[in-house]
């Protein structure tokens, strides 16, 4: 048979290609379809890239197309996962033709940002670059935590349907993050622990009074409910197991009150027995950084481990011109970004730089080891540094 492609899967075909991607990536525990619940649905086959081999897809690049809240903007990235060929048909470039029509799509589509979970060679040819824009701690053990307790601690509690709405009210106050309709995040939070390592989603309550909301066994009650008239002040997504003999965990996520997700660390690592844990902050949030200071851990600049590239710059800058704005004032509207194909140009009266993809991308994003503003006239790079880099947020139960 013929071997067609690239094109979108149909509607009709989403059961195969959830089936090629189980057959690659999870052929013993066949959960994709689980653990990516917004990728592999019919509403989703215009982002699910194949190529097939008369009925049978052979060969997948796949993406959720999220909107973003950045101070205020409203921002449009293609997350691209789940990129894969049959063995039988790897070694013929149908990955790599995928992605560039994938690109090409999402341009189309009005998207902004691309950010695709990896960083091998395919992705890098195609434009996309390692970015920054976070910070990693030391490995924080139980002993260290325990200074960080406060009387703003709440409790840790395992997640279910009945914390979504609240939940949802306390992750809606962040200033960087998902927007996330009621729908989709009742699948983004269902799938937590489907993805090859213990997870858990907890959410922090408190009763009124500031005190945490757990009844506890000895009090009669069920383990993790809390008291009446709780509040949830936030959640942290954990992906945690056992590794060179010490049980670590590493935060993939969280939002909500930082005094208390700080002064809460302590009890999430008893709730689930971790004796190290692994911290990544996005460095714009400087109240959960000066939360740790106390412990005198010195962060390394780093990124999400993920590739990125600026698929329309023009349109983007349009996206941000409110937090443009507000940075520059009158001068924003002489700052003008350009685009022809992979060359992009940033111009302010006569001053001008001339970029490619990567470069491009790090000037928005960042770099690993931090702002990435490319050499220009001094007032061109001033009102640069002024904006860029934009910041940064964990890919979360958003990741593809």
């Amino acid at each position: 048979m013929a071997i067609r492609g690239p094109r979108a899967a149909k509607p009709t075909e989403v059961g195969a290609v959830l089936k090629l991607a189980n057959d690659v990536f999870r052929p013993k525990a066949p959960v994709m379809g689980r653990a990516f619940p917004t990728l592999f649905r019919p509403e989703n086959a215009r982002y699910l890239r194949i190529f097939a081999d008369g009925s049978r897809p052979v060969s997948l690049v796949g993406a959720c197309v999220y909107e973003m809240a950045v101070f205020g903007c409203r921002l449009r990235t293609g997350n691209v996962g789940s990129v894969c060929t049959h063995p039988d048909y790897r070694g013929r470039g149908f990955a790599s033709r995928l992605l560039d029509d994938m690109i090409a799509l999402l341009r189309r589509d009005g998207v902004h940002v691309m950010d695709v979970s990896g960083g091998r060679g395919m992705y890098q040819r195609a434009g996309c670059v390692r970015t920054g824009g976070l910070l990693v701690y030391p490995p924080i053990t139980a002993e260290q935590a325990a200074r960080l307790v406060s009387p703003a601690a709440a409790s840790p509690v395992d997640y279910s349907a009945r914390y979504l709405e609240a939940m949802q009210r306390a992750y809606q106050r962040e200033p960087v993050r998902y927007l996330r309709p009621l729908r989709e995040a009742a699948l983004l939070t269902g799938m937590v622990g489907t993805r090859g390592e213990g997870g858990r989603l907890l959410v922090l309550a408190r009763d009124p009074s500031g005190r945490p909301a757990l009844q506890h066994r000895r009090e009669g009650g069920p383990r993790g409910r809390p008291r009446g008239g709780r509040e949830v002040v936030g959640h942290l997504e954990m992906r945690f197991g056992l590794r060179e003999g010490v049980v670590r965990g590493r935060v993939n996520e969280y939002a909500g009150e930082r005094a208390a997700l700080v002064a809460s660390l302590a009890g999430v690592m008893a709730h689930l027995g971790l004796e190290s844990l692994h911290l990544v902050i996005p460095a714009w949030d400087a109240d959960f950084i000066a939360g740790l200071a106390p412990l005198g851990l010195t962060p390394t600049p780093t990124g999400t481990g993920h590739t990125y590239r600026i698929i329309n710059l023009p349109v983007l800058a349009e996206a941000l011109g409110d937090y443009l704005r507000e940075r520059l004032g009158e001068t924003a509207e002489r700052l003008r970004f350009e685009q022809q194909g992979d060359r992009y140009r940033v111009r302010c009266g006569r001053a001008a730089v001339t970029l490619d993809s990567p470069r491009a991308t790090q000037m928005v994003l960042g770099a690993p080891q931090g702002p990435a503003v490319p050499k220009a006239a001094r007032p061109l790079r001033r009102l640069l540094e002024a904006v860029f880099p934009l910041p940064m947020i964990l890919p979360g139960l958003n990741y593809v």
